[in-house]
């Protein structure tokens, strides 16, 4: 979007306040191939430990007719407050 910050001049702030924690994901592969693909670009490495909620629905709730995120923070009476379908 004109006039917006560009992902390499964003992702080196991001990385330097999640540096030291746990990312977490629905879909994390998804999201993560985008970050591995702006490595090379911009210097930054995302290396920590990610947690994907998908995979874990999946493996917590296997007879669970659908892992979508709506359907998982159902499952366990949550409301998700950001979708960025």
């Amino acid at each position: 979007m004109a006039g917006q910050p560009t992902i390499d001049g964003v992702l080196p702030a991001f990385h330097a306040f999640a540096h030291d924690t746990v990312l977490v994901a629905h879909n994390a592969a998804f999201d993560m191939r985008f970050l591995q693909l702006k490595e090379g670009p911009t210097g930054v490495v995302f290396d920590q430990p990610v947690l994907d909620t998908l995979l874990l629905s999946a493996v917590v709730h296997p007879n669970q007719a659908s892992h979508r995120l709506e359907e998982i923070a159902a499952h366990v009476s949550a409301r998700p407050e950001v979708n960025h379908n």
